[in-house]
């Protein structure tokens, strides 16, 4: 009886009718280059910066890469013959 209303109700309800100028601009997102390959310096100031408390995103932001691709070189997943000097 009440999932009955409920479709009653749906069906009595105006459309939702979506204006192109109501909707809100997404924000331009940098472009993430997945096939990067990183430098061992880069690779060192990623690792120094996040163990600075750096965030994920502002990293990616910087070196143009995924944030899971800068958690996979913070973490040593990826680059691990990259020595902390």
């Amino acid at each position: 009886m009440v999932f009955i209303r409920f479709i009653r109700r749906m069906f009595q309800r105006p459309p939702l009718v979506v204006v192109e100028d109501d909707v809100p601009e997404q924000a331009e997102r940098p472009p993430v280059n997945y096939g990067r390959v990183l430098t061992p310096d880069e690779v060192r100031e990623i690792r120094r910066r996040r163990a600075a408390g750096t965030k994920l995103r502002v990293l990616a932001a910087d070196f143009g890469l995924s944030v899971n691709g800068i958690s996979l070189v913070c973490r040593h997943r990826t680059y691990a013959d990259v020595d902390e000097d």
